[in-house]
C-alpha cells in the first residue's frame, strides 16, 4: 500500500518585486499564509491583503522585507 502526499508549504528566497508560485491548491486565497524568519531567528507572520495578495497560483508580496530572507507560503485551512 502506498500513501500519496501533497505539498502544502513552499519556501523561496525573498527578493522585492518577485511574484512567487504556489505548487498547491487552496479553497480560499486567505487560506494561504505567509511568513519569514527574521535576523534573530523569529518567525514573522505577514497579513493577507496588507502584506501580500494571492491570485490563482501566484503570490505577490507588497511588504518590504530584507532581501535574502526565506519567505514561506503554507496552506492553513480552518477545520470545521
Amino acid at each position: 500500500m502506498s500513501v500519496t502526499t501533497r505539498a502544502t508549504k513552499v519556501s523561496y528566497e525573498y527578493k522585492q518585486g518577485t511574484a512567487y508560485s504556489l505548487p498547491f491548491e487552496y479553497q480560499s486565497p486567505s487560506d494561504v499564509k505567509a511568513s519569514y524568519i527574521d535576523s534573530v531567528g523569529s518567525e514573522v507572520s505577514l497579513d493577507y491583503n496588507a502584506d501580500y495578495t494571492v491570485s490563482g497560483s501566484t503570490v505577490k508580496v507588497t511588504a518590504v522585507l530584507p532581501d535574502g530572507v526565506t519567505i514561506t507560503f503554507a496552506r492553513r485551512t480552518e477545520i470545521t
